[in-house]
C-alpha cells in the first residue's frame, strides 16, 4: 500500500504563491477541487487517516503535478516529479 506524503501540499502552495505573487489559501484549493477546507487542512497537516485517491487526483490537477508527487517511494523520500 502506498504511503502518502500529503504534507507536500504546503510546498505546492508556497511555490504557487511565489510564482503568482499572491497568497494561496486552503479555501482556494478547496473551492477549485470541490473539497472541503477541512479535508485540505487534514491532508496538508498529515491528519488524514485514509486519503481518497480521487481527492488526491483533484489536488494534483489543481497544482499541475502527478499524483505520484504525493507518494513516498521505497527509501522514504517523496517522488519529486
Amino acid at each position: 500500500m502506498a504511503k502518502w506524503k500529503l504534507e507536500r501540499i504546503k510546498d505546492l502552495i508556497f511555490n504557487k504563491e511565489a510564482k503568482e505573487g499572491r497568497r494561496v489559501t486552503f479555501d482556494e484549493v478547496a473551492a477549485a477541487t470541490e473539497l472541503s477546507w477541512a479535508t485540505i487542512w487534514r491532508y496538508a497537516n498529515g491528519k488524514a487517516i485514509r486519503p481518497d485517491p480521487a481527492n488526491i487526483a483533484a489536488i494534483a490537477r489543481f497544482f499541475g503535478v502527478e499524483t505520484a508527487y504525493f507518494v513516498e517511494n521505497n527509501n522514504g523520500a517523496a517522488d519529486k516529479r
